[in-house]
């Protein structure tokens, strides 16, 4: 999931605080947390992210798209609105 993570935003990240849920029709397993990347030799503030992964075990995690960056209020209105539709609380 970091490898899916460092890919998209194109940084070294951490990740932290994960929480995920499980669809028994499809075998999808939805995963909430806070990224944090490096720039210039410090670590940036925690965003909150959600993606997916394929199926259990699966390293293939896919970020969910949202515009904006970090902080970004409407962003992380739709990443929260995507958690919870997950019911995943974070």
């Amino acid at each position: 999931m970091e490898t899916g993570l460092r890919n998209y935003l194109k940084v070294p990240v951490a990740v932290s605080g994960l929480h995920a849920s499980y669809r028994l029709a499809d075998g999808r397993v939805a995963v909430c947390g806070y990224v944090s990347g490096r720039s210039g030799g410090k670590a940036t503030s925690p965003a909150l992210f959600a993606g997916s992964l394929a199926a259990p075990g699966s390293r293939n995690f896919t970020p969910l798209r949202v515009p904006g960056k970090g902080q970004d209020t409407q962003r992380i209105a739709t990443v929260r609105a995507y958690c919870q539709a997950e019911q995943i609380n974070i």
